[in-house]
């Protein structure tokens, strides 16, 4: 879940966002300390769902509320415009897509909720070399690691890896799928 993957990234000291868990009632209490707006994020969630910006204390408390079932993180919001998705496989790059949210109203760069993707043919070695090793500290094969660059600190956030990650069906936007092929028949061969 997101929470085991929060902690061992801080513990190993990847940058992820500042993060509190805890019940509702300790998330209102740590939310007071934090700058809004603030990242209400589900641990066992995907594909954007239960993930809220919220903007206010009053907007936290409702939100809880209307959610009492679900168990939540919040974290420190990092304004951006789009995310990167690194795929890794084997300990190798696969690719990375740039996703670009076309809903502005919205926070979320997913493509299940309509981010345009953007192939990345050279991308940053930092952000490569960082991926395969978020992979290989969560001992994942096929990952795809989701990363913010924050423009104030110059640095990459770890949003999340996803161990299953969804695949670009169109092979004419992105090579996820011939580079899965490929892994896969490394892996089979």
């Amino acid at each position: 879940n997101k929470l085991a993957q929060y902690v061992k990234l801080g513990l190993n000291g990847f940058n992820i966002p500042n993060s509190f868990y805890g019940s509702n009632k300790q998330l209102m209490i740590a939310a007071k300390d934090m700058q809004f707006p603030i990242i209400l994020k589900g641990i066992q969630t995907s594909l954007g769902k239960d993930n809220f910006l919220i903007k206010s204390i009053d907007e936290l408390e409702i939100v809880l509320e209307q959610n009492k079932k679900s168990n939540f993180v919040i974290q420190k919001f990092i304004p951006n415009s789009f995310d990167y998705r690194v795929l890794i496989l084997g300990g190798k790059l696969g690719t990375v897509l740039k996703r670009i949210r076309q809903n502005k109203d919205d926070h979320r760069n997913n493509t299940a909720l309509g981010a345009l993707e953007v192939e990345q043919p050279t991308p940053p070695a930092e952000m490569v070399e960082l991926s395969i090793k978020i992979a290989n500290l969560l001992e994942k094969d096929i990952a795809g690691i989701d990363l913010i660059f924050d423009e104030v600190s110059q640095e990459y956030f770890v949003i999340e890896s996803n161990s299953k990650p969804c695949f670009t069906n169109d092979v004419m936007v992105s090579s996820e799928i011939p580079q899965f092929a490929k892994y896969i028949d490394s892996v089979v061969g």
